[in-house]
């Protein structure tokens, strides 16, 4: 598995598997692709901007992604990294000077099961810590996401986790979020095992 940038052609793509799993999202709006567009030049491809996007690449699927080119038909002369996407993840709201950041990640319905999660949550920190030598990790899982609320949990080189009441209306009703926090110091501890 590996990251690579997210280009304006994975947009449809993304807002598909966004669509998916309206529980994970913090907004109660069906998204368009105006809004995801907007996204991506005020976010993704914006380096000021106070998060990093990738998408996450299965490398040991043999055929590469290729960009549609609009017509049905798929562009050739698109240099990206091979491999298969299956998901994307990010480092957002990164406080520089406090070195910290939160992690997101979201994996193809399809990959579910795969243990390609856990690859993406490795391949993310890595950034993190390795790359962007920030120091503390947090993240966010609403209760109401019951698959991404099991996979957090056993993420082994968590080091806290806690429950908030009321933090996402969804359904009708108010649930809680699980807020955990990934330590550079835990991370390495878990590396050496």
């Amino acid at each position: 598995m590996k990251l690579r940038t997210i280009a304006e052609a994975d947009l449809p793509m993304i807002m598909d598997w966004r669509q998916e799993y309206p529980e994970s999202l913090r907004t109660c709006f069906e998204l368009t692709y105006a809004m995801q567009y907007d996204w991506f030049v005020n976010i993704v491809n914006n380096r000021q901007a106070n998060a990093r996007y990738w998408m996450i690449l299965d490398d040991d699927v043999e055929n590469s992604f290729k960009f549609p080119d609009g017509t049905g038909g798929f562009k050739d002369d698109v240099e990206i990294a091979p491999g298969k996407p299956i998901g994307y993840g990010n480092i957002s709201n990164i406080q520089w000077e406090n070195r910290h950041a939160e992690i997101g990640l979201l994996i193809e319905q399809g990959h579910l099961g795969e243990g390609k999660g856990i690859g993406g949550v490795k391949l993310l920190l890595e950034q993190a810590f390795c790359f962007m030598n920030l120091e503390n990790i947090w993240g966010e899982c609403y209760h109401c996401n019951s698959i991404g609320l099991d996979f957090w949990k056993k993420v082994s080189y968590i080091s806290t986790q806690v429950d908030l009441p009321a933090r996402k209306y969804y359904n009708g009703e108010y649930w809680p979020s699980l807020y955990f926090g990934i330590s550079r110091e835990d991370w390495m501890k878990a590396l050496d095992k």
